[in-house]
């Protein structure tokens, strides 16, 4: 298991997005208290850690995706964006999750899918980011055919980008308050 992003809380907590094996767990540095917990196989999770070390909670994103990418931190800090993928390369779904910081309940989800022989491009990481308006943006890079978001298809060579594998970074942007 390793942890592929964290974000921090004013309250001196941690948000961690974990790529998960079968079994891991937490270990307070001050008490040595272990928590362990088991997932069903390579996943990605994200957890929550008290300022003391203390294990808070844990969740597996939605659809088990076995590669996460990164987190954000809704500005009020009681929303955590995580992004995953199911594979590292070609025709892998991008899931995108949100969750409550407070008690790492779903709050919403969202899969953006490739089609055509669409796929990520290279070694590109998906980013999210949030900012203080209540959005979150998901970036990626994508090639040689197209990605689906919310229903519409977008394609790699639009806007002229005809070249030898053409390359777009498609921007998705989510309202925090009500996903859409």
């Amino acid at each position: 298991s390793q942890v592929e992003d964290v974000v921090a809380l004013d309250d001196g907590s941690a948000i961690f997005l974990i790529d998960a094996g079968y079994d891991m767990g937490f270990t307070n540095p001050v008490t040595g208290a272990a928590e362990t917990f088991s997932t069903v196989g390579d996943t990605s999770i994200v957890a929550r850690i008290a300022a003391d070390g203390t294990f808070m909670w844990f969740k597996e994103l939605t659809g088990s995706p076995e590669h996460p990418f990164s987190l954000a931190l809704s500005a009020d800090q009681t929303s955590v964006i995580a992004v995953a993928a199911e594979t590292t390369w070609a025709t892998s779904n991008i899931f995108v999750e949100g969750f409550n910081t407070s008690t790492g309940a779903s709050e919403w989800t969202d899969t953006i899918s490739f089609a055509d022989g669409g796929s990520r491009s290279g070694s590109s990481r998906p980013l999210v980011a949030a900012n203080d308006a209540g959005l979150a943006v998901v970036s990626f890079p994508y090639s040689e055919g197209s990605v689906v978001v919310n229903g519409v298809s977008y394609n790699s060579e639009d806007n002229n980008n005809r070249g030898i594998d053409a390359e777009q970074t498609i921007f998705v942007a989510y309202d925090i308050s009500d996903p859409q």
